[in-house]
């Protein structure tokens, strides 16, 4: 009979085709072009976000600052976490700052 194996889910890099030649050494790309790549994959919402957090707002005063309703608040940050691969909000502000995704 045969085996399942269960498969892992693969990171955002290889699902954006990065490494698509990493085996052959010279193709391997540099953390620099990574980066450049992941760079659009938050919407400006959702890095808005994750910048008022970075600055010590609640969600609801993100909210109110942004003119938005706390459950669209709550639905960026879960698709900035997601996309950042964190599992919380102030583990996606860390991820997104040591990628440079906040900058203005």
């Amino acid at each position: 009979m045969p085996r399942f194996v269960a498969s892992r889910a693969q990171p955002s890099y290889y699902r954006f085709g990065i490494f698509k030649n990493a085996n052959l050494g010279s193709d391997f790309p540099s953390p620099a072009s990574v980066i450049e790549a992941m760079r659009p994959m938050l919407s400006p919402r959702e890095a808005q976000c994750l910048r008022l957090l970075a600055q010590g707002e609640g969600t609801k005063q993100i909210a109110h600052q942004l003119g938005l309703r706390l459950k669209s608040v709550d639905a960026y940050l879960l698709h900035a976490r997601q996309k950042l691969g964190a599992k919380t909000s102030t583990h996606a502000v860390v991820v997104a700052l040591a990628m440079g995704l906040l900058e203005e």
